[in-house]
C-alpha cells in the first residue's frame, strides 16, 4: 500500500486543483452516501471529489439528472464510482440486467469517449440487527456473521436480490468485458471479516463499523479509505493525465432510444417525488448543478431520507 494512502490530507479551495487534474464522482444510493467520508479520505491530495447519492436509487438515463451531470462534468482521467445496496431487488439492484444494460449502452460509452474510468464497488454485508445495538462490542451472536451467512444471503431482505458474492461475480464479469475502462472493487466484504467471521466491529478493533444494520458508520467508511486508495493507485488513477488528445466527444445519436433501452420515463416520473438525493460538492467541482437541480427542494426530504441523509438534499426532477 502506498505510504501516502495513510497520510493526513489538506483542505482545498473549490475547483480542480493544480496537480490534481483528475476527479472522482461517487454515485449511488444511501450506501454510497455512507461511504462519502471514506472516499473523500481515499483521494485526498490526489483527486477532486463530488458525490450524488440518496435512498431508492436507480441509475438510469431517463430517471434523473445525475447522468446528465456526469455528461457535463466528466473529463479525461476522471473516475466514476457506483455503489448501491446489495439488498435491493429487481431493477433497484445495481447488478440487475437493466442496470448492466445501462452501463453497457450509456455509461461506459460516455466514459470511454472521455477517456474516463468506471469502478463498480462491492457492497458490505448486512447485519442481522443494527450495529449500534451491539454494545458492548460483540455482545451477542446476533451481531456476528460468517461467510456462510453471506453466501446464503443473510441480511438480504428482498427475495428477488442475489447475494453479495453472486452480485460481485456479475460486476467482475462485466468489468472484464471492458479492460482499462471498467474496474470492480471486490474487497469490501473480506475487509470487514477476520478469520471467516465478521461483526459490528472493524476487524482488530473495538470500533463500531456500522451505523445501523446495513449502513457503515463514519469510522467504517474511513477504515475502507486506505484500501480504496491502494486500489486506485494500482489501477493508475493517481498518475498524471497524459497529454494525448481525448477521444471524440460522446454524442448519443438518439436520446429517446437510450431512454427506451435503459428505463421507462413514466416510471421515473411516478417515483421521482419520493426520492431524495444528497449532493456532496464541497470543492465546487460540478458545473451546471444549479441549472440541473430542481429550483425547489422537497421539504420532507430529510424526514423521508432518515438519519442516513446528513448532507444538503435536493430533488432531481
Amino acid at each position: 500500500m502506498p505510504d501516502d494512502c495513510l497520510e493526513p490530507g489538506d483542505h482545498h479551495p473549490p475547483g480542480r486543483q493544480a496537480g490534481m487534474e483528475r476527479a472522482v464522482f461517487l454515485v449511488g444510493d444511501s450506501h454510497a452516501n455512507a461511504l462519502v467520508p471514506g472516499m473523500r479520505k481515499a483521494v485526498e491530495n490526489k483527486m477532486s471529489m463530488a458525490a450524488a447519492a440518496g435512498p431508492g436509487y436507480r441509475f438510469r438515463f431517463a430517471c434523473d439528472r445525475r447522468f446528465e451531470l456526469l455528461d457535463l462534468n466528466v473529463r479525461k482521467g476522471d473516475v466514476v464510482v457506483v455503489l448501491q445496496s446489495a439488498r435491493s431487488s429487481n431493477e433497484m439492484n445495481y447488478a440487475s440486467d437493466g442496470q448492466i444494460a445501462f452501463y453497457r449502452w450509456a455509461l461506459v460509452p460516455m466514459l470511454k469517449a472521455r477517456g474516463a474510468k468506471l469502478v463498480l464497488m462491492q457492497d458490505w454485508p448486512a447485519m442481522k440487527v443494527s450495529g449500534i445495538l451491539c454494545r458492548p462490542p460483540r455482545g451477542t451472536s446476533r451481531c456476528a456473521y460468517t461467510e456462510d451467512d453471506i453466501a446464503n444471503g443473510a441480511g438480504i431482505h428482498d427475495p428477488g436480490s442475489g447475494t453479495i458474492r453472486s452480485l460481485t461475480e456479475v460486476l467482475v464479469n462485466f468489468a472484464n468485458e471492458f479492460p482499462d475502462t471498467v474496474y470492480a472493487f471486490d474487497q469490501t466484504a473480506d475487509l470487514l471479516m477476520q478469520n471467516g467471521q465478521g461483526s459490528n466491529l472493524i476487524p482488530g478493533t473495538r470500533t463500531n463499523a456500522y451505523a445501523d444494520f446495513d449502513h457503515i458508520s463514519h469510522e467504517g467508511a474511513l477504515y475502507l479509505a486506505p484500501y480504496l486508495c491502494a486500489a486506485f493507485d494500482s489501477w493508475g488513477f493517481y498518475a498524471p493525465v497524459d497529454s494525448s488528445p481525448a477521444p471524440a466527444p460522446w454524442r448519443p445519436a438518439e436520446i429517446a432510444a437510450l431512454a427506451t433501452v435503459t428505463n421507462s420515463r413514466e416510471w421515473c416520473e411516478r417515483v421521482a417525488v419520493v426520492f431524495c438525493v444528497r449532493v456532496e460538492d464541497d470543492w465546487g467541482l460540478l458545473e451546471g448543478e444549479d441549472d440541473l437541480l430542481s429550483e425547489w427542494a422537497d421539504r420532507d426530504c430529510n424526514e423521508k431520507a432518515g438519519h442516513v441523509n446528513t448532507g444538503p438534499s435536493y430533488l432531481f426532477p
